[in-house]
């Protein structure tokens, strides 16, 4: 399963101890956020029935820029399965973090993009019912 909920504190308490902030609320200046996205990146094992027959596998994805003109990440990744790596493009939606179809992934990636998109799908329809 995607923790993405563990890679972002990481990510985020990694942040205010370097910058010595106390806090980052969405609300802050939108460059700030974005540079702090910028100069992170998340990496978690995945898991999904419908891939790799259930296989876990290391997504690995680097925010490197946001592109203002399609409102979406540019974000190299990779894919570490079974002592094999696969790297490409990510283009992340801005609304959801899914792999768009615009995304410069080879053809071995995939399902693995797919299964990270649905992994995310899965925790927003869960996050929905918790509320």
């Amino acid at each position: 399963m995607l923790d993405l909920k563990g890679a972002l504190n990481k990510s985020i308490n990694d942040y205010l101890s370097k910058n010595k902030k106390d806090s980052i609320f969405l609300d802050d200046d939108i460059e700030d956020i974005q540079q702090f996205i910028r100069t992170h990146y998340i990496s978690d094992r995945v898991q999904n029935g419908d891939t790799d027959n259930g296989q876990s596998f290391i997504m690995n994805i680097y925010f490197k820029q946001f592109n203002n003109t399609g409102a979406y990440w540019i974000a190299p990744a990779s894919v570490v399965v079974q002592g094999q790596v696969f790297t490409g493009t990510f283009h992340l939606s801005d609304l959801d973090m899914s792999v768009l179809g615009s995304s410069i992934i080879p053809e071995n990636m995939s399902e693995y993009a797919s299964a990270y998109s649905s992994s995310l799908h899965w925790l927003a329809f869960y996050c929905v019912f918790i509320k």
